[in-house]
């Protein structure tokens, strides 16, 4: 499910409502303990979570969770990771046009992640993850609504994917998304993308 950034871009003005997604709560105090922080607010309730299997929920993932995220990536197959890794990861977690929100389980196990470049109000969509053995839960699809909502009014959000991914480009239009173009030769192995947008 891994889409690929289609071209590097310039830094701009952008809106970020994914900011008011809630964060993960700071662990509590124990007695005598130092340092800590304050716990995140309650989290909003959305279409998205709504959508969700019961009990999940979206937040904005920590610089903690890299090891979780990387993991997501491994249990992906080959194919799917198009040159993606922990370092790439870490990469994201720097720019600060890139966030990343997760799709958090009942038990608070990342199940899913999604994340999206922020640029003069348009999301640009660079990867997507689930875990396999809870696909087609609507987890997704959730990641990538919510996604899509990052953008400013009247901007597009577009994603890259490979023609081979049919079952994701499938999910993607099941959002919204349209075919917007073809990128010949775009990954490192050789193979093409399809560009996709929804405006």
């Amino acid at each position: 499910r891994t889409p690929r950034r289609a071209r590097p871009v310039g830094r701009g003005l952008f809106y970020r409502p994914a900011s008011r997604l809630p964060r993960r709560p700071a662990p509590r105090r124990s007695t005598g303990a130092g340092g800590g922080g304050a716990t995140a607010s309650a989290p909003r309730a959305s279409e998205d979570d709504a959508r969700l299997p019961r009990g999940y929920r979206l937040r904005l993932a920590e610089a903690n969770e890299v090891e979780v995220l990387h993991a997501l990536l491994l249990a992906e197959p080959p194919g799917d990771r198009k040159g993606w890794g922990r370092e790439q990861l870490e990469e994201e977690f720097r720019n600060t046009v890139s966030t990343i929100v997760v799709a958090e389980s009942p038990l608070g196990i990342v199940d899913g992640f999604v994340v999206v470049w922020l640029v003069a109000g348009e999301a640009q969509i660079l990867n997507l993850a689930v875990r396999p053995t809870k696909r087609r839960r609507g987890i997704g699809g959730a990641l990538v609504r919510h996604a899509a909502t990052m953008r400013s009014v009247g901007l597009p959000a577009v994603l890259e994917v490979d023609v081979s991914n049919h079952g994701a480009i499938a999910l993607y239009e099941r959002q919204g998304f349209h075919r917007a173009g073809l990128l010949k030769g775009y990954y490192p192995d050789g193979s093409d993308a399809i560009i996709m947008r929804i405006d």
